[in-house]
């Protein structure tokens, strides 16, 4: 129960500034591990300096501070060391640059960017694969978190969290912070802002674009600070579309494991107003605590009252309990003995003198969940046993009798697909039927034969499906504005090799992931060196494919984060979806692309205060898809006219379609990234050693599949590039540029890989995303 304290009389603006220069700090040292993130930068992970006393599966919990934050301030070492006490460890996650992290990149953190906590989680996974995952975060650093966990939704390893003093909303409490006393709060944290910013600025030397360093070195406000360095560096076109877009309100309705929110209702930073009351309330997941005092990061209260440990620590601590087991009770009494005097020890040789934070320092009574209850239940839905969780990558869901069950994906996917369905049958995709002319042109049996002859070859495109609709699902949450488009795609390419165990031509990726952007409409992706960084109002096309034994899965969708691009993507999808429909056994491919043209150019775009009619990009297509051939001869058109060829039988054709804002026609440009070898070539007779070289290596990892300059990277190929134009010139290796409508339109696309059985088709990529 939290109880005020008399001298403070509910005075949110007294508690806060109080526990921020009062509250001791209890004295241990940190041991500092340096985690590499993917796109170069580094956060620093402080785990409590002391003799390993906890067994190996203790729970861990990952604590995420506030803004400017870090394992050196006293709220953040009263958890670490509390945790400790109900037999849990504490991991602090450093941002970057904060509680003197390095900063290897020019680019720090955000309220909106989540890429960095999973990095995170997943390093603490693999130095602890026995324990269960939980997490606490106060103030942006809890912002952060509930964003996360809406993302990740039932798929996050993190068993149960706790939110304190979360600002939800970025518009409110940018607004909240121009009020009275308030403005001396957003001083304080632009000070620190700056200060980091100051020690690292040589990063940001001859930068260009829209940063503006000058103005981050000498900011007054936090909200100068996000305008001159934190919007640009993950994407955002102005400061107001990133508060608008970053608060972790919006995240609420798709948690999916218990979540604790602690706030105090006289929060001067956090305000009462920014709550998200309804949301809380429709989440069953989802518990909010009140209290009526409490400030910012204050909580006075409790135990350590009035400047030892806030009272939110307990209310935590009790909601990991029960959410996770713990220590026995006998354990428990014991440890507190220790605690009480480890604290009176530490606090009274600590200085506990005046401080001036470097961080953001600060819920009706809380009540934990019980043991029986959510926490219970939702840990067993997210697959993990009420004890201990299962190893690393995989978890094993368990009956009542201990029985063991399926074996689920973890998070990140690092679980192989074959491992998901041990009996080597994948899903089937969706069935559509055909039309009644095309049916029952066989008997009953020769169609179960015809199924027969052909199921091992339509169960390894199955297996296929099953990867790229588990990669899509994770690389939904990855491809955030702030991403380098490099990384992404490397993400994702290695995402798809676990899944689905790369072993050469046997099985693995099926061609380069393009991933175009805006005006260019396919064939794009990285080289190496490339700094594109995908922005809020990009549009971009995911297209990747999978294989095993050279049968593949081509699919695509598109990634739009302004929501003017809405119905450009409705236009696309729907028009994808007509052509799938209208598919089928001699079906005239002309006849499909009248269809789609029609459905597509139905729609207009809104853009700028100006109305674009959706068009067809006329002169690219579907194909048909053989093995080893991902363009296997038939085209399959998206406007009227082209081929009247029909479609057969046990043909395998990857349905896609492009709409355009703009001319509704590509031509080639910019510097290419993709090849593929000419599937018709005869033996060509080559002079360069180091063509005939390369050609070897082609042949040996790729075949006819498309690969790209990072493929060849990848596997220690140098100065390759006289001996790669050489292959493109005596027409062994086809080079295919990016494709591109005019500058400043955008482009859509989606796609499916279907198959035509017998009686019926199926449309083997469809997922429940599209």
């Amino acid at each position: 129960m939290y109880k005020l304290m008399p001298f403070l009389s509910g005075n949110g603006h007294l508690e806060t500034v109080l526990a921020s220069r009062l509250r001791t700090s209890p004295g241990f040292k940190y041991d500092r591990d340096l985690l590499r993130l993917p796109d170069g930068g580094t956060v620093a992970l402080d785990f409590e300096s002391l003799k390993e006393d906890l067994p190996a599966d203790a729970p861990i919990i990952i604590l995420l501070p506030g803004l400017t934050g870090g394992s050196h301030d006293t709220y953040v070492k009263h958890m670490v060391h509390d945790a400790r006490q109900h037999g849990l460890r504490a991991v602090v996650f450093n941002s970057r640059g904060t509680s003197d992290g390095p900063v290897t990149t020019p680019r720090f953190y955000s309220a909106s960017y989540t890429g960095d906590m999973r990095a995170v989680v997943a390093a603490v996974q693999r130095r602890y694969p026995r324990s269960a995952l939980l997490a606490a975060g106060w103030s942006l650093g809890a912002n952060i978190l509930v964003r996360y966990l809406g993302e990740e939704g039932s798929r996050t390893p993190i068993r149960c969290a706790v939110s304190m003093a979360n600002p939800f909303n970025l518009v409110i409490s940018d607004k909240n912070f121009k009020l009275g006393f308030n403005r001396i709060y957003d001083r304080n944290l632009a000070k620190s802002l700056r200060d980091i910013f100051r020690r690292h600025a040589a990063l940001f030397d001859s930068i260009g674009g829209e940063y503006q360093p000058e103005l981050a070195a000498n900011c007054r406000t936090i909200r100068e600070f996000d305008d001159a360095i934190t919007r640009v560096s993950f994407g955002w076109p102005n400061v107001d579309a990133y508060y608008a877009g970053s608060g972790s309100d919006q995240s609420i309705p798709s948690i999916s494991v218990p979540l604790l929110c602690l706030q105090a209702a006289d929060d001067p930073i956090a305000p009462k107003a920014a709550i998200p009351l309804s949301a809380m309330q429709a989440n069953p997941h989802c518990m909010l605590a009140i209290t009526p005092g409490g400030g910012h990061l204050g909580w006075c209260s409790g135990p350590g009252a009035p400047f030892g440990a806030p009272w939110a620590d307990e209310a935590a601590l009790e909601w990991f309990d029960a959410g996770v087991g713990g220590l026995s009770k006998s354990q428990k009494k014991k440890q507190k003995k220790k605690a009480a005097a480890e604290r009176k020890k530490a606090c009274e040789g600590a200085d506990a003198g005046p401080t001036t934070p470097s961080g953001d320092e600060g819920a009706l009574p809380a009540s934990a969940p019980d043991s029986n209850g959510c926490a219970h239940e939702a840990a067993e839905q997210n697959g993990h046993a009420a004890g201990a969780p299962a190893p690393e990558g995989i978890s094993e869901k368990k009956c009542s009798k201990g029985k063991k069950r399926a074996v689920e994906q973890s998070r990140p996917p690092a679980v192989p697909v074959t491992d998901l369905f041990p009996g080597g049958v994948y899903p089937e995709g969706q069935r559509q039927s055909y039309g009644e002319d095309q049916q029952w042109r066989e008997t009953g049996e020769e169609q179960r034969e015809l199924e027969r002859l052909n199921f091992d070859v339509i169960n390894e495109v199955r297996h296929a499906a099953e990867v790229h609709r588990q990669v899509r699902a994770y690389m939904v949450d990855i491809a955030k504005p702030g991403i380098a488009m490099f990384d992404m795609c490397e993400q994702l390419e290695d995402c798809v090799r676990r899944l689905i165990v790369e072993k050469g031509l046997e099985a693995g990726i099926a061609f380069p992931t393009g991933c175009s952007l805006n005006y260019v409409a396919a064939h794009w992706t990285p080289n190496a060196g490339d700094k594109t960084v995908l922005q809020y109002d990009d549009v971009m096309k995911l297209d990747f494919g999978t294989h095993i034994n050279g049968h593949i899965i081509d699919s695509a969708f598109t990634v739009a984060f302004n929501p003017k691009y809405d119905n450009l993507l409705k236009a696309v999808k729907d028009a994808t979806n007509t052509g799938v429909r209208e598919a089928g056994i001699d079906v005239r491919l002309c006849d499909i692309g009248a269809a789609i043209q029609e459905v597509m150019e139905s729609y207009e775009v809104e853009l700028d205060g100006k109305t674009f009619q959706v068009k067809s990009i006329r002169n690219l297509n579907g194909h048909s898809i053989g093995a080893y051939q991902i363009h296997a001869g038939k085209s399959v058109p998206i406007v009227k006219g082209g081929e009247a060829t029909k479609m057969e039988e046990g043909d395998f054709f990857a349905i896609e379609t492009f709409g355009s804002t703009g001319r509704g026609v590509v031509h080639e440009d910019l510097e290419t990234s993709h090849y593929m070898k000419n599937f018709n070539v005869g033996k060509v007779p080559l002079r360069l050693p180091r063509a005939k070289a390369l050609l070897a290596t082609i042949d040996r990892n790729f075949g006819t599949l498309a690969f790209c300059k990072r493929y060849l990277d990848r596997l220690g190929e140098s100065k390759y590039q006289m001996a790669l134009k050489n292959l493109c010139d005596v027409g062994i290796v086809d080079p295919y540029p990016p494709l591109c409508d005019t500058k400043g339109s955008y482009v859509a696309q989606y796609e499916h890989t279907i198959y035509l059985h017998p009686t019926r088709k199926e449309v083997l990529s469809r997922g429940s995303d599209y």
